[in-house]
Parts: structure tokens; sequence; C-alpha cells
């Protein structure tokens, strides 16, 4: 957090990402639930695949936390892609607003350093962060991948 008690947030995703939407919409109702209804949500849209190169991004939808990704798969693949989220409901394209509240949790915001000034320092800070949500490169958007509980990977999104 930052000294202002404000849980610094951003949402990276690509044009054409079908769940960054869906994303952002449980990030703005989890804010809320932590009683930041009007947080600010940084959106960075990644354009290449040096772009991606450079902030680690490893699939679309990407939540940092305070520039840190807590839901952080090391061995997923940086690029243009799309990415599956673990949930209880099964994969899904975006975390769900219970897991990005849990997210919010003070024992995990106040753990990492304050969020860095530039959004191309997070890569290397991203890349030696583990958490326990594994995401994988989806081979469809949510409404797709409902009953599916196996890892399905995609190469790239175009």
């Amino acid at each position: 957090m930052t000294g202002s008690g404000v849980i610094p947030v951003a949402l990276l995703y690509f044009e054409g990402c079908p769940n960054w939407r869906v994303a952002d919409e449980r990030l703005k109702e989890a804010l809320a639930r932590v009683g930041q209804p009007d947080g600010p949500i940084e959106y960075l849209t990644v354009t290449t695949p040096e772009q991606a190169a450079e902030l680690r991004f490893r699939g679309s939808p990407t939540v940092l936390v305070n520039g840190w990704d807590p839901f952080l798969d090391g061995d997923a693949p940086v690029g243009l892609s799309w990415r599956v989220y673990r949930t209880h409901g099964g994969l899904a394209g975006s975390p769900t607003a219970e897991q990005l509240v849990e997210a919010f949790a003070p024992r995990h915001v106040s753990r990492v350093p304050q969020r860095p000034t530039n959004l191309g320092q997070m890569g290397a800070q991203a890349a030696q962060q583990r958490a326990d949500h594994r995401p994988v490169v989806p081979a469809a958007p949510d409404d797709q991948l409902a009953g599916r509980s196996e890892k399905v990977a995609r190469p790239g999104c175009r």
C-alpha cells in the first residue's frame, strides 16, 4: 500500500483479449469490497512482443498489485498470449473477485516493496515472485472453458 492507504493496481492486457474487461469488472468489485470503490487502476495495453518481453508479460489479462503479479506462474511463457487462472469453479480467463480480494490482503500487499514508478521495472521483480495460483495460457475465453479441468495451451492469441 502507499502512504495514503491506496492499493496500487494495474491491469495489463492486449487489444483483442476476450477476458480483460471481465478482469476489469472483477478488479473494480474487489476494490469496492476492500473499501476502495474509487481506487485508481492503471491500464496498460501491451502492443508488441518486445514490450511483452520487457514487462515479462505472461498473458492477458494480468493484474499487478503493488507492482507484483499475485498469480504469477514463473513457467508461463512471456508474450502476447491469453492467460488462464485456476479458480474454485475451474479454469477461467481472469481471477475471481474473491481471489483479487485475497491478493489485496495486507499480508500480501505489505510484504512486497512499494510499486515501481516505471512499469518497465516490474518485469524483473515479477520474475522473482512465487504465487499460490498458477495461470496457464488458455485456448478459449471464459465462456468456453466452463467445466474444463486440464491445462490448455495456446502459443498465441492471433
